[in-house]
């Protein structure tokens, strides 16, 4: 569910995964990583693409974490989401 949502928002915007990675403050791998699912953002990431859908008037993809993060979704801390 992430992986799509992650780049459906994207795609929204019109950019490539490396000027993506560049407004979260992260890696072009980290963005290919969660796009293709074998990893999931830290919840901080997520916060960030939550400002970047605000940012970017995409309010309709994502406005929660709930909006991002499957149901199943476990939060340890600020850095860890465990997807049982």
């Amino acid at each position: 569910m992430i992986a799509g949502k992650i780049k459906e928002i994207r795609l929204a915007t019109d950019v490539n995964q490396e000027d993506f990675a560049v407004s979260l403050g992260i890696t072009q791998s980290a963005v290919s990583l969660y796009e293709s699912g074998a990893r999931i953002p830290t919840v901080r990431i997520c916060y960030r693409i939550l400002n970047y859908c605000d940012h970017n008037d995409l309010h309709h993809l994502a406005k929660t974490l709930e909006d991002l993060l499957p149901r199943e979704a476990i939060f340890l801390s600020d850095r860890e989401v465990l997807v049982a």
